[in-house]
């Protein structure tokens, strides 16, 4: 690569004296997806692309379908073909609207409504999806953006996008090194996968007992599969116990949480200026300026609730999505009135065991099942019910032993996901130098 010398201006800024500024009117043909309700997706079929899709599932190339249609469905559909941009053309807001992906596929597939396609002439297809989700044209696609609960924008405005049109074998190059960042971003996601399935496999193993923390140095991976075997047929095994609706060890005890568990209820009537904290279903309590970017919480924090490093708190309402959390960011914090905080008694209980249990997908439905059947009409889940919850108790020395092992694996894919953010912002950095020619790549 090379750095820039010599330049000129356009609506991008300061860019090359052999690139060009152009429309993206000029540089293809506009097309219309239709149809392709959800009703209409089947798990086989004809590969196709709904617009919501293009939010959710897709950046910058469509590399797997993820919605299929049949022959007859697919009649009254657009086909599309490799080269063609596919446009969002409707969002929920003007930042978003209009994110586009590239079809690079050669099977036959077919848009949805709400999709603007556009096949380009004379211009590599994968460069534009680059540049046309850039910074720079995100502000344009802003600008054009129609609406205010639903933003649309529509192919008349799509033409007026000014984009900056390197020579074709420069856009070659561009598109090649972005691509292979992209590739490197999603080994990494891939890696940190199944990081996150190993961990899931761990507190399922773990948490309720099926493999005992120190079994891997005892050579005896034949006793746990049979022991799994038997588990997964619903019969007890040799040195188990049956216990409500799970099957535990016998040196295991099976507690109500209000026997290792008090309520704890401080309010802030000092008005401290304590962090306030909000409970999230995957990260915990977190702090809500941070998390959400603006103050979500009242002025005025009298009656706000002080949980304290190390105790646990939850939102009494909306337990069931399994918003619960452990404090441990801050010696005090402030959650909202409505939520419940707890301490446990840490002579019998570890609290990092004791929260990575809660926050199993089984107790998750634990949570929902008593919100379904209280009698509160509001569907929540105070103390006086969460207090009845049973959980499987080893010892403590076991389970600061579970703990660690969970640990030790957050702390691995809390390294990967720095990583990838750290590859998220070098790309970023590269797309700018690249996209505007700032930094010259070599034939």
């Amino acid at each position: 690569m090379r750095t820039l010398q010599e330049e000129k201006g356009g609506i991008h800024g300061q860019y090359p004296l052999d690139w060009g500024e152009t429309t993206l009117g000029e540089l293809g043909t506009f097309f219309k997806g239709k149809g392709i309700t959800k009703r209409e997706t089947s798990p086989t079929g004809l590969p196709c692309i709904r617009y919501g899709e293009i939010y959710t599932d897709h950046n910058y190339v469509i590399k797997n379908f993820v919605s299929y249609i049949s022959a007859d469905v697919a009649k009254n559909s657009t086909r599309i073909q490799r080269g063609d941009i596919l446009f969002a053309v409707s969002g929920e807001t003007a930042e978003e609207i209009g994110k586009s992906v590239v079809y690079l596929g050669d099977e036959e597939a077919y848009a949805g409504g709400d999709i603007v396609i556009f096949r380009p002439r004379n211009a590599n297809s994968l460069f534009l999806s680059y540049v046309l989700n850039s910074t720079s044209l995100a502000r344009q696609r802003a600008r054009l953006g129609e609406g205010y609960s639903v933003v649309h924008i529509y192919s008349d405005e799509l033409r007026t996008l000014r984009v900056p049109m390197p020579p074709v074998w420069e856009q070659q190059r561009i598109a090649e090194i972005l691509y292979t960042w992209d590739e490197a971003i999603e080994l990494k996601e891939e890696h940190i996968a199944r990081k996150k399935d190993r961990k899931y496999g761990l507190m399922q193993s773990l948490l309720f007992g099926k493999i005992r923390w120190n079994e891997a140095e005892k050579g005896t991976k034949d006793s746990i599969c049979q022991r799994l075997k038997m588990m997964q047929q619903r019969k007890i095994p040799a040195g188990y116990q049956k216990r409500k609706w799970m099957i535990i060890p016998d040196d295991w005890r099976f507690v109500k949480i209000g026997d290792i568990a008090e309520q704890v209820s401080i309010s802030n009537e000092e008005n401290y200026d304590y962090p306030v904290l909000s409970c999230t279903k995957y990260d915990g309590l977190v702090d809500s300026l941070n998390y959400f970017g603006r103050r979500v919480f009242s002025e005025d924090l009298s009656n706000y609730k002080v949980v304290r490093r190390n105790h646990f708190a939850y939102a009494t309402n909306h337990i069931e999505e399994g918003s619960i959390g452990l404090q441990n960011r801050y010696d005090c914090g402030l959650v909202s009135p409505m939520y419940t905080v707890f301490k446990v008694n840490e002579k019998v209980a570890d609290i990092n065991y004791l929260y990575s249990l809660l926050k199993t997908e089984n107790y998750r439905r634990v949570f929902e099942m008593m919100m379904s059947a209280s009698v509160d009409r509001r569907g929540s889940l105070r103390w006086k019910d969460f207090s009845k919850i049973q959980i499987p108790l080893p010892s403590l020395e076991e389970q600061k032993k579970i703990a660690e092992v969970l640990t030790v694996a957050d702390e691995e894919i809390t390294l990967l996901e720095q990583e990838l953010k750290q590859l998220y912002q070098q790309k970023n950095g590269l797309m700018q130098l690249l996209l505007t020619g700032k930094v010259r790549v070599q034939v």
